[in-house]
């Protein structure tokens, strides 16, 4: 794995079916606005394979992990993928939020690993 700040990219290329490392520049600027949104210190990391593209959040206190999965034929050519996209996320954030919700209610953090 290695952090973002290391990985070059314009968030204006135009990804396609046969470059899925283009992918990483828009979804990394997706997470820069879903980061705040979880209102935690979380780290991301992104993870390439010839499976999948596979980003993780990880708490400051490494007890805590939330992964996106996206297979590394996604395409986001369109303004419309794009959205669906933001929603995709804003509706994970909600999801992530009730989660850490209902587990400070039990009274104990574990692993949480959404594919």
């Amino acid at each position: 794995m290695y952090n973002h700040t290391s990985i070059p990219g314009n968030h204006e290329h135009h990804p396609t079916n046969n470059d899925p490392d283009s992918l990483l520049p828009l979804f990394l600027f997706f997470l820069s606005r879903l980061l705040p949104a979880l209102e935690s210190p979380f780290t991301e990391k992104v993870q390439r394979t010839k499976d999948a593209i596979n980003i993780c959040l990880t708490h400051a206190q490494g007890d805590l992990d939330f992964i996106f999965s996206i297979p590394p034929q996604f395409d986001v050519r369109t303004a419309r993928a794009l959205d669906s996209c933001v929603m995709l996320y804003k509706d994970a954030v909600d999801s992530f939020r009730n989660a850490l919700a209902f587990l400070d209610q039990l009274g104990t953090l574990g692993t949480l690993s959404f594919h």
